[in-house]
């Protein structure tokens, strides 16, 4: 990592004047280092971190340069990150980032661009949204996800950010009693897509402090608007705080934290892909009605330990749910009438999809161009009128990149175009198209 700074220990820089005031606090070498970090993500469900998890999380960057982003708070993790460990790193840098000027400064973008390791502090995540969102420091987070591939984590805050859908806490901290009897208040403010795009992360929400605020029924509520305003059944991941959830580029969550002297836990959950799953009620200043069957919504809880052995499979959040968990129990989740209920569960059991042989089928699709670098064009003939959409998934069954709902499409030669605007990895991806009678045809993808 090219070093933008005069030091060769301990530094703190303050900009004070009327465009940028960032803060940059610096431990270790000012020597560049050239390293192959290794791409993982880590979420921290809030307090203090665990060791374990932290520690595999600076292995993976490969000895080179950590850097701290937050809005508020000082240097508390350039010792822990740099020494406390015992993994040698080349250098830690904590930046404060608090106004949009901050997140547009070059000296910040490009130190954020050059690290091996990003980690997001815990803090308040709207001051996160409303200052670095649509920002060059955006784009640089972008930047070291989807291009340079280095290790990402966030605690807090800084995990509440980190999927395709978050709940930006605009109008402040949802409370669980109070979202589940109104789903439309104001402490709901559900974004997606369009800030950190992060595959491991896809059709997803997180949710932090879970234990210690009994945030089951608020999750519950984001995942209902996330289905009802948008049109898409996301999945979740949820942390007890002293918990970390490790995603390696296997999609295996691996779960770190303090059983047996703690009862910490992460959970992953997924709207039930069998049954009736529909939501009964979810609109403004009525409670939240999603109960059908007392199985709405599968989870998978871990109790975490030191041990590195508990996981959950992350390609069982795709069209094929049969691969292997461990640690684990699973739980049933609903909602009756603004109240969350749970028991005991059953694993996930899903329908394998129809798929229509295109000889017998109303539609005939061309996709071109294949390999593609950016965007397919999709030319469908349809022999009669019909609603379709589509959804594009990697090898693992992850979905990234979902048309929404159903698009009437008249009969006939039409045009689709499907556009790649967050960057993909190389490699073999599958395009689903589906009807409304749940039926598919299936064209493979090769992005170059």
């Amino acid at each position: 990592m090219r070093k933008l700074f005069p030091l060769f220990l301990l530094l703190m820089i303050c900009r004070l004047d009327s465009i940028a005031q960032y803060t940059l606090w610096s431990i270790g070498s000012a020597n560049d280092t050239i390293t192959s970090p290794t791409p993982c993500t880590l979420l921290m469900g809030g307090a203090t971190e665990d060791d374990q998890a932290m520690t595999k999380f600076l292995q993976y960057a490969d000895h080179g340069d950590i850097v701290v982003i937050r809005t508020s708070g000082a240097d508390g993790y350039n010792t822990y990150l740099y020494s406390d460990l015992g993994v040698q790193v080349n250098s830690v840098q904590t930046i404060l980032i608090p106004s949009i000027a901050d997140a547009n400064d070059s000296f910040v973008v490009q130190t954020v661009r050059n690290a091996e390791a990003l980690w997001i502090a815990g803090g308040d995540q709207w001051t996160y949204v409303s200052n670095w969102k649509n920002t060059a420091l955006n784009a640089a987070i972008n930047h070291l996800i989807n291009v340079r591939h280095v290790p990402v984590g966030g605690t807090s805050a800084g995990m509440a950010i980190m999927s395709e859908f978050y709940n930006s806490a605009q109008g402040g901290s949802a409370q669980s009693p109070v979202v589940l009897a109104n789903p439309y208040d104001p402490t709901v403010t559900i974004g997606s897509s369009d800030f950190l795009h992060n595959s491991f992360l896809n059709d997803m929400i997180t949710d932090t402090h879970f234990d210690y605020y009994n945030r089951q029924g608020r999750l519950m509520t984001f995942i209902a608007r996330a289905w009802k305003d948008s049109n898409r059944k996301i999945n979740a991941i949820a942390c007890d705080e002293y918990t970390g959830v490790f995603i390696d580029t296997n999609y295996k969550a691996t779960v770190f934290g303090g059983k047996p002297s703690a009862d910490d836990n992460a959970y992953f959950l997924r709207v039930d892909c069998a049954g009736n799953n529909a939501i009964e009620s979810c609109v403004s200043g009525t409670p939240l009605n999603w109960k059908q069957d007392s199985t709405v919504v599968k989870v998978y809880k871990i109790q975490s330990d030191s041990s590195g052995t508990q996981y959950f499979d992350l390609r069982n959040f795709g069209t094929n749910p049969t691969y292997t968990n461990n640690g684990g129990t699973w739980q049933d989740w609903w909602v009756n009438q603004g109240t969350f209920n749970f028991k005991p569960g059953t694993a996930l059991l899903c329908t394998p999809l129809t798929l229509l042989d295109e000889e017998e089928s109303t539609l005939r699709v061309t996709v071109s161009p294949n390999p593609f670098y950016s965007s397919v064009q999709l030319e469908l003939n349809l022999s009669a009128a019909a609603s379709l959409r589509w959804v594009v998934s990697d090898m693992a069954g992850r979905i990234v990149l979902i048309s929404g709902g159903f698009k009437k499409y008249q009969k006939g030669y039409t045009g689709q175009t499907i556009e790649f605007n967050s960057p993909l990895r190389q490699g073999v991806y599958v395009l689903e198209i589906q009807n409304e009678s749940g039926e598919s045809i299936i064209h493979r993808l090769i992005k170059q």
